[in-house]
């Protein structure tokens, strides 16, 4: 509630001042959030779904080029591919394939396992 100045002096006293920075708070709201506490919700996007499989190929080609060589390649195949995502599966490809290698398994991966949403 520092939207009033407090270094300068002012002839209002400590309740006035708490009501006259609510209501410059009130002011800044949109109109559509009433009560201060209630909060804006917006609508959640659509999730896209990779197979196992997919996963490992877009995480391995990060690996060897880099998120945005990545995003090019796959930009056809798929469109909604966004960097972020790239970069999970890239991560994930990481940490399985250090994972085998400190197990002994020297086979490769063929599917990377999926993470639930929600």
């Amino acid at each position: 509630m520092n939207h009033i100045c407090r270094g300068k002096k002012t002839n209002l006293g400590a309740v006035e001042y708490k009501e006259a920075a609510a209501a410059v708070v009130d002011l800044s709201r949109p109109p559509e959030i009433s009560q201060p506490n209630q909060v804006l919700k917006r609508e959640r996007g659509t999730y896209s779904q990779y197979s196992g499989e997919d996963c490992v190929k877009i995480g391995k080609f990060a690996s060897k080029n880099g998120n945005k060589k990545t995003l090019k390649r796959f930009a056809k195949e798929f469109p909604n591919l966004k960097e972020s995502t790239v970069c999970t599966f890239k991560k994930s490809f990481r940490n399985q394939l250090s994972a085998q290698t400190r197990e002994g398994n020297v086979q490769p991966l063929m599917s990377l396992a999926t993470q639930k949403h929600g």
